[in-house]
C-alpha cells in the first residue's frame, strides 16, 4: 500500500513539474493536459482494486502521459529519439491503456476465458486510441493550432500526397496497434505479480 502511495505521489509530482514547466516557457496547452493526467492518475489510484491494477501498469500510466506531456519540451518537433515522437507517444499510450484493461478483464472474467481476454483487450485497447484521436479532432475544431491533445501542432503529420490530417490520424492508429500487441504480449507475464 505505501508503494501504491508512492507511486501516486511521484506521478502527482512530475505533472505539477509539467505545469510548472509548460508555464515557464509559454506552453500552456500542456498545462491542461497535465491537469487531466493528474484527474486520471487519481482515479486509477482510487480504482486501483477495481481496475486490478499492479505497480508495473500504474508506473506504464505515468510514462504513457508523461511521454505525451514531454511535447513541451519541443520534442514532437524533433524527436530525440530516430522515430518521431508522436509515434512513441502513442506506442507507449496504448501499451500502458491495454495492460489496464488486461489486468481489469482478468479480474472480471477470473482469467477463465484467455482467449475472449485477448480479443476484448486488443479491441478495447483500439477503441481507446480510436477515442483519443477522436479527442484531439474536437480540440482542433475548438482551439485550432496549437500543442497538447487539444491542438493541432508539430506532432502532426504534414503531407503533400494525401491530406495531412487523415494520413496522422491512420499512422496514430498504426502505431495504436504495435503498442496493443506489446501490451498482450507483456500483460499475461505480469499477471502473477500483483503483489504491489
Amino acid at each position: 500500500m505505501k508503494t501504491r502511495a508512492r507511486f501516486f505521489w511521484i506521478g502527482i509530482f512530475i505533472f505539477i513539474l509539467f505545469i510548472l514547466y509548460a508555464w515557464s516557457q509559454g506552453v500552456q496547452e500542456y498545462i491542461a493536459d497535465s491537469v487531466v493526467f493528474i484527474v486520471l492518475l487519481s482515479i486509477a489510484y482510487k480504482w486501483y482494486e477495481k481496475l486490478n491494477l499492479n505497480g508495473f501498469t500504474y508506473i506504464s500510466l505515468i510514462i504513457a502521459f508523461a511521454s505525451h506531456n514531454a511535447g513541451a519540451f519541443g520534442w514532437y518537433n524533433i524527436s530525440p529519439l530516430p522515430l518521431p515522437w508522436d509515434h512513441i507517444t502513442h506506442i507507449v499510450g496504448i501499451f500502458a491503456v491495454t495492460l489496464v484493461i488486461h489486468g481489469w478483464l482478468i479480474k472480471a472474467l477470473n482469467n477463465k476465458q484467455k482467449r475472449a481476454i485477448f480479443i476484448m483487450t486488443f479491441l478495447a485497447a483500439m477503441g481507446v486510441g480510436a477515442i483519443v484521436e477522436l479527442y484531439e479532432f474536437a480540440g482542433y475544431l475548438s482551439m485550432g493550432e496549437g500543442e497538447g491533445g487539444l491542438g493541432k501542432g508539430a506532432g502532426d503529420v504534414t503531407g503533400t500526397w494525401i491530406s495531412a490530417d487523415w494520413l496522422n490520424t491512420m499512422w496514430d492508429l498504426v502505431y495504436n496497434v504495435f503498442g496493443a500487441i506489446i501490451g498482450l504480449v507483456i500483460g499475461p507475464l505480469i499477471v502473477k505479480k500483483r503483489s504491489i
